[in-house]
């Protein structure tokens, strides 16, 4: 398994706010492609992996700050 950025120009940067269900990158594995996207609005807090790196099951790929909190 990987993740994949999809286009890298269109990666939310830290900073940014992400509504719910905003396509974030995607996980291929084997049998295809599985979206990465966030249950809530969210602003982006740090990214965990890169472009290309390999994860597994359960691991985290990027850290949000929801909405509505400090």
């Amino acid at each position: 398994m990987s993740f994949r950025a999809g286009r890298p120009e269109q990666v939310p940067a830290p900073g940014v706010a992400v509504s719910s269900g905003s396509a974030l990158g995607h996980v291929e594995v084997r049998s295809g492609q599985h979206a990465i996207s966030p249950s809530f609005g969210a602003t982006i807090i740090e990214w965990l992996v890169e472009d290309g790196d390999p994860v597994n099951v359960g691991q985290p790929l990027v850290r949000l700050q929801p909405e509505g909190t400090e």
